[in-house]
């Protein structure tokens, strides 16, 4: 009788096959990350602006859904880049327009990102336990986490730069035709998303070219990169060609739904009448640059929203040029001659972005984070702001110590580095903000990885006097990274109370709205916008007598309010005083002598008044 083998020795005689053993830790990552992400728009849904979302949010889904109608892009250069849009229309069209179904979608992205920053760094270090730390670092991670649940680009960008890293990665091993054109294609997709990965490109092809010496392989595999990109970044660019008008410029400046030009299509080419990708690229550089009004750039100043839209129609105003192209040329200008004229300025406002950048706090620019934070309690545990910043505050000081720790592997090297100094640069060159920095998180997260399993080993195998030096080291960059130099709130802001009401107001809901435009006044007394809105509000809901004291402060405030004005002429027109319309119209014509819908309003009303005048009515 033979004896049974007991549960120890089946055990031991039993074994995963490789293949599934190799997924163990990547499909654990995902799962944490699914799960906390779910977690967090599950609670989130509760908060007051789950359905809106930001100030960019609201725009991103009507365009979406206009893409849906065949209205999308128009006859105007595009203001914004399209394939996220396009990347929500996409997703629309099987789970219909709902926000919670997109964010579901986007949280299987974000815990995707998180696998592949796992994969990444497998293959940069060949270390299971610093590709494991680095994809758990992101899934744990409240910003990541944060942004997976807004309907902002932040997160596609992110994806898409983990999928090129992985590809170029990939295609280094196994010379594979299939993952350059993908690592080519992803690189495209994200420049048509937000163009910053394109300042990588010059560093990716000479990394391909330093690989051997240079010949007809090398050249195949440059265009194997570039024409995927060509193919992504040339119909955006022909669009903009084609409709070279500014959507800041007023309706009647193009009314025959194309800007003139008169010159050639070849002059146009070499002087460079056109946008490439996006139309409001020199708008901010020049909000970014100008260090007497950098400072209104947090939305929670109360003259932010007044002063970017100011700054969007300057252009027209003091050219009158239409075209998207004339307009970015001019803030281009008007950027070098704000620098030009106080370099001292300029070079203390670049150091202080520079500080800010490497701090731990986030800088709200689209939501608040921190004030979100009392609907989830998944994100108040992984996000906060006290003495040290979390997780921004160690996770950046971790990273600077792993970059220079890891730099025995600069082949590999070079690909991150040619992803996070440029992204770096083009954050400092405009402004600071959270949403700006998403994408260069896996690549933090991953130098961080290293630098915490490689302390752990030398104090394994020295104890802790070899860890003195890389501790001093950390202990000087967490004070950097925690430097009180980032504003941050605590409290929702009038700009999200006054975006939640202008989301209730498109969906026909203007009793519903007008409240979050009181409490968006009640808050900041001092916002011409909040102001503004309210007083639109009231004037669209039949309240016209309401609606003015509230636009005569919005004046008050910012006397340049071309908006307001115009609005507080037409309620006097239409409730018979003539007078006091005609004289707000004149004031209009003073902040815009441009305006020819005005002159036409102004003309009539100065006939009605006097019959007799050349051109009255007998």
């Amino acid at each position: 009788m033979t004896r049974r083998d007991g549960p120890r020795e089946r055990l031991r005689g039993w074994s995963l096959d490789p293949r599934l053993r190799s997924l163990a830790i990547p499909l654990a990552i995902f799962a944490i990350a699914l799960a906390l992400r779910v977690a967090y728009l599950w609670q989130a849904s509760t908060g007051p602006f789950f359905l809106s979302g930001g100030v960019d949010s609201s725009s991103y889904m009507q365009r979406a859904f206009d893409g849906l109608g065949k209205n999308w892009p128009g006859p105007f250069a595009f203001d914004q880049p399209p394939l996220y849009p396009l990347w929500l229309a996409f997703s629309a069209a099987f789970v219909g327009p709902s926000p919670w179904a997109l964010k579901i979608i986007q949280a299987f992205v974000g815990s995707s990102t998180c696998v592949l920053v796992y994969f990444i760094a497998h293959t940069i270090f060949r270390d299971v336990a610093i590709a494991a730390t680095a994809g758990l670092l992101c899934a744990l991670h409240g910003t990541l986490i944060y942004y997976d649940g807004q309907i902002v680009s932040a997160s596609l960008e992110t994806f898409l730069l983990c999928v090129a890293l992985i590809a170029l990665l990939r295609a280094d091993h196994s010379d594979r035709s299939a993952w350059w054109i993908t690592a080519g294609l992803a690189i495209g997709m994200s420049s048509i998303n937000r163009g910053a990965i394109l300042l990588s490109v010059p560093f990716v092809l000479y990394w391909i070219y330093r690989r051997q010496r240079w010949n007809t392989a090398q050249a195949i595999r440059i265009l194997m990169i570039s024409l995927p990109i060509a193919a992504c970044v040339l119909p955006v660019a022909a669009h903009n060609f084609r409709n070279d008008v500014s959507r800041s410029a007023p309706k009647f400046a193009h009314a025959d739904g194309s800007a003139i030009h008169d010159k050639g299509f070849f002059e146009r080419l070499i002087d460079r009448d056109f946008v490439v990708i996006t139309s409001r690229v020199a708008m901010n550089l020049y909000l970014g640059n100008d260090a007497q009004t950098y400072a209104r750039n947090d939305p929670n100043h109360p003259f932010c929203f007044a002063h970017t839209n100011y700054v969007m129609k300057l252009p027209w105003r003091a050219t009158g040029d239409a075209t998207a192209s004339g307009q970015q040329r001019y803030l281009l200008d008007l950027t070098r001659e704000t620098i030009a004229a106080n370099p001292l300025a300029w070079l203390h406002l670049t150091g202080s972005k520079m500080l800010q950048f490497v701090n731990g706090a986030e800088i709200a620019r689209n939501t608040n984070l921190y004030a979100d934070r009392r609907y989830s309690s998944v994100l108040s545990a992984l996000l906060w702001h006290e003495t040290v910043a979390f997780p921004g505050g160690l996770l950046i000081p971790f990273a600077l110590l792993g970059l220079f720790l890891a730099r025995k592997h600069h082949r590999e090297q070079w690909l991150l580095v040619s992803f996070l100094i440029p992204r770096a640069l083009f954050v400092i060159s405009f402004f600071v903000a959270a949403r700006l920095r998403v994408p260069i998180l896996p690549i933090l997260a991953i130098y961080a990885a290293f630098a915490l399993i490689e302390l752990s080993r030398r104090w394994r195998k020295r104890g802790v006097v070899a860890l003195a030096a890389p501790a001093m080291a950390f202990l000087v960059l967490v004070t950097l990274s925690n430097l009180p130099v980032v504003a941050t709130h605590e409290e929702h802001g009038a700009y999200e109370h006054f975006n939640h009401g202008n989301h209730l107001r498109r969906q026909g809901a203007i009793s519903v709205a007008i409240p979050h435009y009181r409490k968006a006044v009640k808050i900041d007394p001092s916002s011409p916008a909040a102001h503004y809105l309210l007083g639109s509000a009231l004037d669209q809901h039949d309240q016209p007598e309401r609606a003015k004291p509230h636009l005569e402060r919005a004046i008050d405030l910012d006397p340049q309010f071309v908006e307001a004005s115009l609005l507080l002429g037409k309620i006097h027109q239409r409730t018979g005083r003539i007078r006091e319309a005609m004289a707000q119209f004149e004031y209009v014509l003073e902040i815009d002598p441009t305006n020819t819908g005005v002159k036409r309003l102004l003309g009539e009303l100065r006939a009605e008044a006097d019959p007799a005048e050349p051109g009255g009515v007998h």
